[in-house]
């Protein structure tokens, strides 16, 4: 059964695009079961996380040396400002980038529902006619024994009736087990990437409070409490960051040609028949495999109905009437299965999961973040040494207050030793003219 009205292929956002062309060590076209690609993916995230080890060792060593000169006051009020702005940008991005990628994730939960609750509705109407369809032929026993001039055709058909009602149950019944078995999966991997996104912001305000209260309360303690979480945040957002790259990028590759990409993924992880389903649903194009099956299921107890009429000519059997009634209500049954699985319907769930949810919120979302997550990172950088030239600038002034808690006794102590070196040295002067 062809399709009127194909549906219309994915569109790629800029965010897909633009991480589709990020650098490919191979070829940029999806193909996880393919070594090369899963080593053009590794070594991004490889690349980036050796440079933000590099950079650790670098901000280690660089930390523990004394800053070059004061600040001025000018210096201490931007770098207020740099922590609260840090602070704010933590915030706005965690919380514009949560709104994209966690509601993505919690909509693909949705989706993951919706999905199985039509299935199993689905389930339930291929559980009626598989019953209607075994009394249909326990009907059909009784009226072999009662008329043996049916023949062992009849019989042969019976059998091959009864294989199809069955296969087409348990097709029917794989689809929801399929999703309860992939739903856990999605909750347990959206928990732990909430988790892995919530984490770094965290590191990041925390050690901007610090830093901020060590510059309030000139605290030498809270700056290295301070200096200590940025250096691990650094570490621990390196790990995070290469990881985020890596499967964003995995997924706009997959996303840029989203729905001939994921049909080709469920080839090769699922059975013929589930591949056959994804294929015509994705794009409302070609066959529809689970139509032609009902319909064949319909036209082979419309050939079985007109067997068991003309029979009726020369065997007159209680059975007769109630098998006829039992393949109509078996024929009536499909005809409204037929109509609950129209292409337009099932596509809506494909659209809303794999287009909207998958590449247009939670690809674009978590590329938000780790980059949100890189920029607050490299500002907490700047703020840590902004705000050890702070406090050594401030560490310098109290040394010099110190010395001159006096100022009247060090001016007379001036003056004192001023005047003693005038007699002495007025003195030395009269010895010689004496001389």
């Amino acid at each position: 059964m062809v399709s009127p009205s194909p549906a219309p292929l994915y569109s790629p956002n800029d965010m897909v695009k633009a991480l589709h062309n990020f650098m490919h060590v191979g070829s940029s076209d999806f193909d996880f079961f393919s070594g090369s690609y899963r080593l053009s993916i590794l070594f991004i995230g490889g690349f980036f996380f050796c440079l933000f080890v590099l950079t650790f060792g670098f901000l280690c060593v660089t930390t523990k040396k004394r800053p070059p000169k004061p600040t001025n006051s000018i210096f201490r009020i931007s770098n207020y400002i740099a922590l609260v702005a840090i602070g704010a940008l933590v915030s706005v991005s965690a919380s514009i980038s949560w709104n994209i990628a966690g509601t993505g994730l919690d909509n693909l939960i949705v989706e993951l529902d919706g999905v199985r609750a039509y299935a199993v509705n689905i389930s339930m109407q291929s559980d009626e006619i598989y019953d209607c369809g075994q009394l249909a032929i326990t009907y059909l026993n009784n009226l072999a024994v009662d008329c043996p001039q049916l023949g062992d055709d009849y019989l042969n058909v019976t059998k091959v009736f009864n294989k199809d009602l069955y296969d087409f149950r348990e097709s029917s019944r794989d689809i929801p087990k399929q999703i309860d078995s992939v739903k856990p999966l999605v909750q347990e991997s959206t928990v732990i990437s909430k988790i892995s996104l919530a984490v770094p912001l965290a590191f990041i305000l925390l050690s901007a409070i610090f830093l901020l209260l060590s510059i309030l309360f000139h605290s030498d303690f809270g700056f290295k409490i301070g200096k200590f979480i940025t250096l691990s945040c650094f570490l621990i957002c390196g790990i995070v960051i290469s990881v985020e790259m890596m499967g964003t990028v995995a997924s706009s590759d997959m996303c840029y040609d989203a729905d001939n990409t994921i049909v080709n993924l469920v080839e090769q992880v699922s059975t013929n028949q589930t591949y056959q389903l994804v294929k015509f649903y994705s794009t409302c194009r070609g066959v529809d495999g689970s139509k032609e099956a009902i319909r064949a299921a319909i036209q082979f107890s419309v050939d079985l109905y007109q067997i068991i009429d003309e029979g009726s000519a020369t065997c007159n059997s209680t059975w007769m009437d109630q098998a006829k009634a039992q393949i109509q209500e078996f024929q009536l049954l499909n005809f409204k299965l037929n109509l609950a699985t129209p292409c337009y319907l099932l596509n809506g769930f494909w659209v809303r999961i794999v287009h909207d949810v998958t590449c247009d919120q939670i690809v674009p979302g978590i590329s938000w973040l780790w980059i949100a997550q890189f920029v607050c990172l490299i500002g907490m950088i700047v703020s840590l040494y902004a705000t050890k030239r702070v406090l050594a600038a401030r560490s310098r002034s109290r040394v010099y207050v110190h010395s001159e808690i006096s100022p009247l006794y060090s001016n007379e102590a001036r003056r004192s030793n001023a005047s003693n070196f005038d007699l002495t040295y007025g003195a030395h002067n009269n010895k010689q003219n004496k001389g």
